[in-house]
């Protein structure tokens, strides 16, 4: 017995020392790739249930500046060795980059053992920051994912470069409260749409809604034109003061810098009148229904020179397999026709040859006219029985197809929601944007995960679009539609009785599968939970609005992203850009810079300002003349007071009414 136990052991130890040279041998061949094997993960270390319970928990008390701007950008630091004790103090970052190995190892970027133990790194920091874990080989991914499931670890990102984007996935894929982030600042981009796009895309399908950019794309327009797509923008920003005043006007939704005293300082320095740094997006809510017939092509185009960012269409189809653009999927509205009780049993000739409803008749005589029931939010501004801009020549239900060729070169995001409770329309649909080349141009929308929201909460797995969307479209930016609390419970509640962090929880629960942002009905019905969110590379899309107050308090306070509205013209006229260059001046020159509004109009007779950054002394007078007192150089922001004023709307019920945007820094150099 005792020798075939040291026969045994002696074996075990050859079989060990083979695997340790085995490790480091070189490859007969550097030529061909080795194997692919998953690595073992490293055992998840014993920890307290104290410290259990902290690796576990959504953070309730992350930092927020002092700052008059709605939503501010959430501020992310690359930690150096003084990680735990910046933790601690009451100006920090909101979230802290930290590196980890295959032996849950905690470092700084540059490679400085911060700690030996993750777990008892996270426990001295998640409740006060969020940790974001930088991910670098198969064993450390192995071993984080191994760690996340063990403790069913929450509000902690984890983060890979952009050629290794599969770490994100696999963990967040496996772990409900991970959060995912691509690093792209090493990738060669440039501000081109296709670059753009590839980040959007990559990003996205790495089960991630967090792209980290290098400053140099962080441009207005860049960070325009992603946001639009639902990503969410963290940009990479120098230390130099007007580096960090040129990424919070360029409305990036997080700021990543080694300083971030001095993030949170420029933050803090907006501190009067309400400031939108991020344009309100205008999303005409199936084109422009209170004035042409909604989901047709006139209605898509009068939103677009209404000047709306973002046109909303529901989409279903029909039984020889169209795709074409309906909202209800009865036909009682708008047609009359209540004996079609399924649009999708229909051929797409039987639908487009079924004409609108136009009854000039009363509500109480024609309920499904379409001058009745076509917008069904109706305001003061709303005409009553009146005729609309109706054409029976043009307007009918549109195939999916002719309503994208509208669009032509038109530079507009397609806000698509997909109605039907079929998922097998995502495979004709996501091969029609393809042949249309209009993958830059669409984002997807939906309610339908399968629930019933509206009834006993039961799940139909064959009724999961979003499930579909994830599966066979992860790189299409996703939205979760919802109605409050029939989606995500009461958030309110859940906030006042186990706090902030736990309601975020409870919404990211229901997002984060999906890899969505949060499309819900009114911004401001789980405000405090969508603010808290946002740390966290969550971004609201609100709808519909469609009462004159709602609209002004959430265009000014709501946070949201965009607002999805029946009434684009209320945005028409209103300032949204401060367009200023670089300029040499002498004193008492006129000073020149361009006001857009939302229709890309240039407005004038607006009040502005100079807000000093750095350098000499400058201002306007009240004519609008550089004020220079000395030679040399000033960096400054344009500012513009504005008070919103919609068509002569009565909003006395607000706080104020009373906003400011900005310009991005300019060099001014005064002769």
């Amino acid at each position: 017995m005792k020798k075939a136990l040291a026969l045994l052991l002696a074996l075990v130890m050859v079989f060990a020392l083979c695997a340790c040279g085995n490790s480091t041998a070189p490859a007969t061949d550097p030529t061909e790739a080795p194997a692919e094997a998953t690595p073992e993960a490293t055992e998840a270390p014993v920890v307290s249930e104290e410290t259990a319970a902290v690796l576990s928990k959504w953070t309730d008390d992350l930092y927020e500046p002092e700052t008059s701007i709605t939503y501010s950008a959430t501020i992310v630091w690359p930690a150096d060795a003084s990680a735990v004790e910046t933790a601690a103090k009451d100006v920090r970052p909101n979230t802290m980059i930290v590196a980890v190995d295959e032996n849950l190892t905690v470092s700084t970027l540059d490679g400085e053992v911060l700690s030996e133990n993750l777990a008892e790194y996270l426990a001295s920091v998640k409740p006060t920051t969020l940790p974001a874990l930088y991910i670098r080989d198969d064993a450390t991914a192995a071993a984080v994912n191994a760690f996340a499931a063990e403790y069913s670890l929450a509000d902690t990102f984890v983060v890979a470069d952009y050629e290794h984007t599969q770490y994100v996935k696999d963990i967040c894929d496996a772990n409900v409260g991970v959060l995912g982030i691509i690093d792209w600042r090493e990738a060669k981009l440039s501000t081109e749409r296709s670059d753009l796009l590839t980040v959007i895309q990559n990003t996205n399908a790495s089960h991630a809604k967090i792209a980290i950019i290098p400053e140099e794309i962080a441009t207005l327009d860049a960070v325009e034109y992603m946001r639009g797509m639902l990503l969410t923008v963290w940009a990479e920003t120098s230390a130099d003061t007007t580096a960090i005043y040129t990424q919070i006007t360029n409305g990036v939704n997080g700021i990543v810098c080694e300083d971030y005293a001095a993030v949170a300082e420029a933050i803090s320095s907006f501190n009067d009148v309400t400031t939108l740094v991020r344009h309100v997006l205008i999303t005409g809510h199936r084109g422009l229904p209170s004035e042409y017939v909604e989901n047709t092509i006139r209605s898509e185009r009068a939103a677009i020179d209404a000047g709306a960012n973002v046109i909303e269409c529901d989409i279903s189809m029909s039984s020889d397999g169209e795709l074409f653009v309906l909202h209800d999927d009865d036909a009682k509205r708008l047609f009359n026709r209540p004996d079609v009780t399924n649009v999708e049993d229909l051929t797409i000739a039987e639908l487009q040859a079924m004409p609108y409803d136009m009854t000039d008749a009363s509500a109480e005589e024609a309920p499904n006219s379409v001058l009745n029931a076509n917008n069904t939010n109706r305001t003061t501004e709303r005409r009553e029985n009146t005729v609309l801009n109706y054409d029976p020549e043009a307007d009918h239900i549109p195939t999916l197809r002719e309503y994208l060729e509208a669009l032509g070169d038109d530079d507009i995001v397609q806000f698509i929601e997909i109605k039907s409770y079929n998922p097998d329309i995502v495979t004709p649909f996501k091969a029609l944007v393809e042949e249309l080349d209009m993958t830059d141009r669409v984002c997807v929308i939906t309610f339908n995960d399968g629930v019933d929201h509206w009834g006993d909460g039961s799940k139909d797995e064959a009724h999961d679009v979003m499930a579909r969307m994830a599966e066979e479209w992860p790189e299409m930016s996703l939205g979760y539609l919802g109605c409050g609390e029939n989606n995500w419970g009461d958030l309110n509640a859940v906030e006042e009785e186990q706090g902030i962090g736990a309601a975020v929880g409870q919404l990211y629960s229901y997002l984060q599968p999906y890899n969505s942002t949060c499309n819900d009905y009114n911004a401001m019905m789980f405000r405090n939970v969508i603010f808290a969110a946002r740390h966290r590379g969550l971004t609201s899309w609100a709808w519909t609005y469609n009462t004159e107050e709602l609209f002004a308090q959430d265009y000014l306070f709501g946070g949201t992203y965009s607002m999805t509205t029946n009434f684009s013209t209320w945005a028409t006229n209103l300032p949204v850009r401060v367009v200023a260059e670089d300029m040499t001046v002498s004193n008492g020159d006129a000073f020149a810079c361009t006001v857009l509004a939302q229709n890309d109009e240039v407005l004038s007779g607006c009040k502005l300002s100079l807000v000093s950054i750095s350098g000499v002394p400058v201002s306007l007078d009240e004519n609008g003349n550089i004020v220079a007192t000395e030679a040399g150089e000033a960096v400054v922001m344009v500012r513009l007071d504005n008070t919103l004023d919609i068509n002569g709307w009565d909003l006395s019920s607000l706080s104020s009414t009373d906003y400011a945007i900005y310009s991005t820094p300019i060099t001014i150099t005064v002769k």
